[in-house]
């Protein structure tokens, strides 16, 4: 009886480091908040606050990715989906409502796939967006 026993944790053992098992160790989280900040693009992130609607749209329609970035996050971002729900803010100050899903063993690193971008970015799925005044904070 122990031998089966041994013989089933080295299976199971071996599943999990091959990766056919991770599936059972991970749990998903949605976490679901309101960010605020500045909306923005991933190719224009360097010049923070001095890009217009128009530029961003331009990056945005030459592959990049519409992108929130406020004082907190200082160098980070985090990428906003879907592109039409973010694209009407663009180059403005707002409020944005969504959710982040993850895997809760890894918080990020290797999250599910329409959470985090490549590169180990987080997405914020969009619920609803509002402007708020340009504090000159974001």
């Amino acid at each position: 009886m122990s031998k089966r026993i041994l013989a089933a944790l080295f299976i199971l053992l071996t599943l999990v480091l091959a990766g056919g098992g991770a599936s059972v160790l991970k749990a998903r989280e949605i976490y679901t908040a309101k960010w605020y900040g500045f909306i923005t693009d991933t190719a224009d992130l360097n010049k923070g606050r001095n890009v217009t609607a128009d530029q961003i749209k331009k990056s945005v329609a030459g592959g990049a990715k519409y992108a929130l970035v406020n004082g907190i996050f200082f160098a980070r971002y985090i990428e906003l989906g879907p592109a039409d729900k973010a694209a009407p803010f663009a180059g403005q100050q707002v409020y944005i409502s969504g959710s982040i899903t993850t895997d809760s063993l890894t918080k990020g690193g290797n999250a599910v796939d329409n959470a985090i971008s490549a590169g180990g970015v987080y997405k914020i799925d969009i619920s609803s967006i509002t402007p708020h005044e340009n504090d000159g904070i974001y």
